[in-house]
């Protein structure tokens, strides 16, 4: 790490102004979603249950219900 790290600040302001005044606000509208599961399903039956154990311990039933029941890991 440096051990003076670069700050807005040390910028000259004449700089600064100019950069700030490039900035451009835009909106996005999503129309859908397109999102894959990594499960851990590619793990040996040791590390997935692991997986799964450890989900349930921390209050994600739900997910590690759904881990579970992936085909498969009976």
């Amino acid at each position: 790490m440096a051990k003076k790290a670069w700050r807005m600040a040390d910028a000259p302001a004449d700089y600064m102004t100019d950069m700030l005044g490039k900035i451009v606000a835009f909106r996005i509208a999503v129309a859908r979603t397109v999102a894959k599961s990594k499960l851990s399903q590619n793990r040996d039956s040791r590390d997935f249950e692991g997986a799964v154990d450890g989900l349930k311990s921390s209050g994600q039933e739900a997910l590690a219900t759904r881990m579970a029941a992936l085909p498969g890991r009976d």
